[in-house]
């Protein structure tokens, strides 16, 4: 019985992290840059490392 319990405790886990993760971040499509610091902003491509800040967190032209 403690091996089903662990095992339910596991999954609860698992999902609890996804659920979070998931809401933390936007997945952007293909070709986009996402502002992670900003979670909601996808900015296409060719906005990073273009000399101008367009995330709040100036990571679009951080490593560039």
């Amino acid at each position: 019985m403690t091996h089903v319990i662990d095992n339910i405790a596991h999954i609860r886990h698992v999902f609890l992290y996804w659920k979070f993760a998931c809401q933390r971040y936007t997945f952007c499509k293909l070709g986009e840059f996402s502002c992670v610091q900003d979670k909601i902003t996808c900015l296409p491509g060719k906005y990073a490392c273009d000399g101008h800040i367009d995330c709040r967190s100036s990571e679009d032209e951080t490593n560039c």
